[in-house]
């Protein structure tokens, strides 16, 4: 399986989970798709996106809203970068 590309809105979402839950992790987000990241930094910006992902995107009932499904899909895209 090769590596899908972020869509610009993707990286936008990246970036804005990361600059509200993990800014020091900021210039680690401005590398993806740059750079190969280590597994240490996917970790990590993986963790900033699902932090998110519990404060944004979920609605009342646990199911994730329009936002969720966008940051799981993220999640998901960053563990080949």
């Amino acid at each position: 399986m090769g590596i899908e590309k972020l869509a610009q809105e993707d990286f936008e979402l990246l970036k804005e989970a990361v600059w509200r839950n993990k800014p020091s992790l900021m210039n680690v987000a401005n590398l993806v798709g740059k750079s190969a990241l280590t597994a240490e930094q996917r970790l990590a910006l993986r963790e900033a996106l699902a932090d998110e992902l519990c404060s944004t995107g979920l609605m009342s009932d646990g199911e994730p809203n329009e936002r969720g499904v966008k940051l799981d899909a993220i999640i998901g895209k960053l563990m080949f970068y």
